[in-house]
């Protein structure tokens, strides 16, 4: 073996190595579920507790006609939810609660409005981490039903697109985390061909109240 084969084979070594550890590191970048200090393995399931805290009034926004519309509600239950290893959230259905509506006049909604099954994945990095809703079936986010005698846009308004939320503060282990909806938080819904915009903040814990964050 002559002297420039022998300095090729550490080299090679070297490369490999810097390979696994580059590799390494992108793994462990991965954005994943923690539940007290530990990551949660692929397909384990942990509930959350129906029960939430919205911290600030969730508002939709849009139009219909050209006329401007905006429900706002002041409470979310989650049903059947549950977060599961490694990076998913199935959510069976949110119901919004304390609804109200403002818009045209003679017009109303229900006090609670339900969404459909929705799928969500963490996504992006520390400092960053958001959630992105999709439906698990194909079809609307959701669906109000605006009624009223005299009202002029009654009918289904039907919701479609998917949701983006920040997560602010969930690299640190705690009970309760908070999810983020703003106008720039990600959010893609469409009613029609006009855009729908969902604002609001909600925070929420699993079931067993085990403490927990995303890394």
């Amino acid at each position: 073996m002559n002297f420039s084969r022998r300095a090729a084979i550490p080299l090679a070594l070297a490369m490999l190595v810097v390979s696994a550890v580059l590799a390494s590191s992108a793994a462990a970048t991965t954005p994943q579920w923690i539940v007290e200090g530990s990551p949660l393995a692929a397909g384990a399931k942990e509930p959350l507790a129906e029960s939430t805290k919205v911290t600030e009034t969730f508002a939709i926004k849009s139009t219909v006609s050209g006329v401007s519309l905006k429900v706002a509600c002041t409470g979310m239950t989650l049903h059947g939810a549950r977060i599961v290893g490694e990076q998913t959230r199935i959510d069976e259905h949110f119901k919004m609660e304390g609804c109200t509506f403002t818009g045209p006049p003679n017009c109303s909604v229900p006090s609670a409005i339900e969404l459909e099954s929705l799928t969500s994945m963490l996504e992006g990095s520390s400092g960053s981490f958001k959630l992105k809703f999709v439906p698990t079936v194909a079809g609307p986010v959701m669906t109000i039903n605006i009624s009223g005698a005299g009202c002029a846009i009654a009918g289904a308004f039907v919701v479609k697109g998917t949701m983006s939320c920040n997560y602010p503060g969930v690299e640190t282990e705690a009970k309760n985390h908070l999810l983020e909806f703003s106008l720039t938080s990600g959010t893609e819904l469409l009613h029609g061909t006009d855009k729908v915009t969902l604002t609001g903040k909600d925070e929420f814990w699993l079931t067993s109240n085990k403490n927990w964050k995303v890394a």
